[in-house]
């Protein structure tokens, strides 16, 4: 049970360090700031979803993080959204 949910917290935060270094790769730009929201939110929902009320000991942190995983993935999705309409208009420019 513990390997597979360090496993799963290793490959969280592979999958939120490549979201950072593709932020890195744009310096001073919107794209930037939007990736890493995204960032956050694949890391904070991640966890959000590992987490259950019954796994924690006390003081119950599960709760809030159960409870929050709402607002993380809008977190989550905001950022992937907006990056890519970032990247879209960015792409518009280049073309004209």
């Amino acid at each position: 049970m513990y390997i597979s949910i360090l496993s799963s917290v290793i490959a969280i935060a592979l999958f939120a360090t490549a979201f950072v270094s593709m932020a890195r790769a744009i310096p001073h730009h919107q794209i930037s700031e939007y990736m890493h929201i995204t960032c956050y939110g694949v890391a904070l929902f991640s966890i959000g979803i590992i987490a259950t009320v019954s796994g924690a000991g006390y003081p119950p942190f599960g709760l809030p993080t159960v409870s929050l995983v709402g607002p993380f993935s809008f977190l989550l999705f905001i950022g992937l959204y907006r990056s890519a309409i970032s990247t879209a208009e960015d792409s518009n420019y280049v073309r004209a």
